[in-house]
This record gives C-alpha cells, sequence and structure tokens, in this order.
C-alpha cells in the first residue's frame, strides 16, 4: 500500500523513494514481532539508530527521513528477533526457503525473457506487469542490435534481481551451492548487470581474475550494456553528493532526503525529470547522514555480527552485498535490498 504524501513530491514530480509503502514483508514482520516480542535489542543496531537521529532532525524534509528512520528500525528489529529466537540457515527449513526462492525468481526471469514481459501480467506474488510499452521500463541493445527488456523477476529492477541471484546461493555456502549457482547463470547474465557478473566471480579468485581480463579485453564491445549517458549520470550523482557531504558534514542533508535537495546541487539532462539517489551506498549514507551516520553504519557492520572476526571468504553474503553497493542504492533504498542487508548481519 502507497501513501502518496504532498512530501512525496518535488518539485511537481512524484518520487518513488519519498512515498511512505507497507509491503506484505513489513506485515510479516510486525505479527512476528506482536506474536513473539523480544526481549532486548542489541547494542549496534541502537547505536546505528541514534547515529541516525541528527540526520531525521535536521533534515529538510522531515516526513521522508522519518519513514526512513522506522524502516531501519523495523529491519534492526527483525534482525534482534532472528537472533534470539536462533534463526539460522544451517536451520534446513530456513536452507529450503532460501533454495525455493533462488528457484522461482530463476524460472520466473526467464519466462520474462523469453516473454518479453511479465509473465501473468497482474500482480501474483510480486511480479509487477509490465510490455515493451511500459513507460521508463529498462531496455538494452542486444547484440543484434534489437532492443531488449532485462528481466525483473518479483523485483522493481532487474539490478536488484540480479543482486538476489548472487546473495542467494551465497546464503546456502555451507551447503552444496553448485546446483543452485549454476541455475543462476543464465538469469544472471539476462539482466545485463555488470556489478553482479562481478559480484558472482568473487566466489573464486580464479573466476575473478578471468572475468575482470574478459572486461578489460572485451571491454569496448560491452559498452552497449551501460551507455555512455549512465556513465555520465552517475559521475554528477557522486559530484552532488559530495557537494552535499561538504555544505552539511556530520548530519548530511537529512535520511532520504538526497532527491529532495538534489535541484540544489545541479541538473542531470534527461528525456524524463531525473530524480534518483546517487548510485553508491557509501556516498549516499555521507551525503544524507554525514560522517555521525556513517559511523553509526560502520559500527554496525562490525560489532553487529562475527563475521568481521571471522576467517573472511570472498563469496561472504554481507562482503558481495557491500560489493554491490559499489555500483547501486538498492541495498539502502529498496525494501529488498534492507531485508538482504540486515538479513546477512
Amino acid at each position: 500500500k502507497h501513501f502518496i504524501l504532498p512530501s512525496s513530491y518535488v518539485g511537481g514530480s512524484l518520487v518513488d523513494y519519498l512515498i511512505p509503502t507497507l509491503y506484505l514483508t513489513d506485515i510479516l514482520i510486525i505479527l512476528l514481532l506482536l506474536l513473539k516480542p523480544i526481549k532486548s535489542i542489541p547494542r549496534p543496531i541502537i547505536v546505528f539508530l541514534l547515529c541516525l537521529l541528527p540526520s531525521v532532525i535536521f533534515s529538510a524534509s522531515p516526513i521522508p527521513a522519518i519513514y526512513k528512520w522506522f524502516k531501519f528500525g523495523e529491519m534492526g528489529l527483525l534482525v534482534a528477533w532472528i537472533k534470539e529466537n536462533h534463526v539460522t540457515l544451517s536451520n534446513a527449513r530456513a536452507i529450503k526457503s532460501v533454495t525455493l526462492a533462488v528457484v522461482f525468481q530463476s524460472v520466473l526471469a526467464v519466462g520474462q525473457w523469453l516473454n518479453q514481459g511479465s509473465l501473468f501480467n497482474y500482480w501474483f506474488l510480486g511480479e509487477q506487469p509490465y510490455t515493451s510499452a511500459t513507460a521508463g521500463i529498462d531496455k538494452i541493445t542486444w547484440f543484434d542490435g534489437s532492443l531488449k527488456i532485462p528481466p525483473l523477476g518479483t523485483t522493481p529492477h532487474p539490478n536488484v534481481l540480479a543482486g538476489f541471484l548472487v546473495m542467494g546461493p551465497s546464503l546456502l555456502y555451507f551447503d552444496k551451492v553448485g546446483p543452485y549457482a549454476i541455475l543462476t547463470l543464465i538469469p544472471l547474465f539476462l539482466t545485463f548487470s555488470l556489478s553482479a557478473w562481478l559480484a558472482f566471480l568473487m566466489r573464486n579468485k580464479w573466476t575473478l581474475l578471468a572475468g575482470l581480463t574478459g572486461l578489460i579485453i572485451f571491454g569496448r564491445s560491452l559498452s552497449f550494456m551501460a551507455p555512455e549517458s549512465s556513465f555520465s549520470r552517475r559521475s554528477q550523482l557522486s559530484q552532488m553528493a559530495i557537494a552535499m557531504l561538504k555544505d552539511r558534514p556530520l548530519t548530511g542533508v537529512g535520511l532520504n532526503n538526497f532527491t529532495v535537495v538534489m535541484d540544489h546541487y545541479g541538473y542531470i539532462p534527461a528525456t524524463t525529470r531525473f530524480l534518483q539517489p546517487v548510485h553508491n551506498i557509501y556516498l549516499l549514507l555521507l551525503s544524507e547522514t554525514g560522517l555521525i551516520g556513517f559511523l553509526g553504519f560502520g559500527y554496525l557492520l562490525v560489532k553487529g555480527r562475527s563475521w568481521f572476526t571471522d576467517k573472511v571468504r570472498p563469496c561472504h553474503p554481507v562482503l558481495l552485498l557491500l560489493f554491490l553497493g559499489l555500483f547501486d542504492h538498492w541495498p539502502l533504498t529498496l525494501q529488498t535490498g534492507l531485508l538482504l542487508l540486515f538479513l546477512t548481519l
């Protein structure tokens, strides 16, 4: 359920990231917390939320900031509930759930590619209806010069689907992930997400080396996947983020307020008004929450779980997600990304 408010608009344009939204997963989380309340909240989560408060108090638009703060709080409470109830991926039921999700998304993605649109043409298990005529739908130029629509699965964007396809098998690291990793290869390729490809190759140092070598040799041939306009926009967004940080180094411009104030820092030419957060979660955190919020996030990562002190593997889900965060904002701005980020903690 979307709750469109006056604060959801920027200069007359409706911005998705500023719309308070209630998802089915939110209802499930609330039910879990009500049916079996948690006894305590881990200190790293409390510290993180406290560090975000200045960016809420001094935000340019308070309602999106407050909504985002509660969203982080909700995810923190979910993590606390999981910790108290000792729910881990060593649990057979959890392993089956992740496996089923990976298989479902992979099969759905291939079907969407073959159909060049959604399969059910109505909301089914989260699949949004779309066709080649849908306004704003992402398209890539295929090898023969034709335009193709990358699959979405049940996610809002091909990059998010790609991230999940990379993350899913990595969550099953201590089990037999080989068949599931192979299953994701075709839909992962069809998403045309370079960052997700690299993250997938990070599972093994030799495949990573081979992948990087291939990008260097055939990089020009792959330029159709990321046109110059995309690089230009990303560069401009990064420059805006740095300018915001310079203006408000301690508190940032406000949690979830990047799109609210970005017009004050420049203009990005596009066919329609371009209002998106910077495509880098670290620059996004710094620009929106300042050094205080960024340090709180760092504390959450370091103290949030034992993975930091364990033998860190290249394909660890936390590291994969942090790597993907170098190239996109969805781990912090979309429901799917937040769930993946906090659940891997």
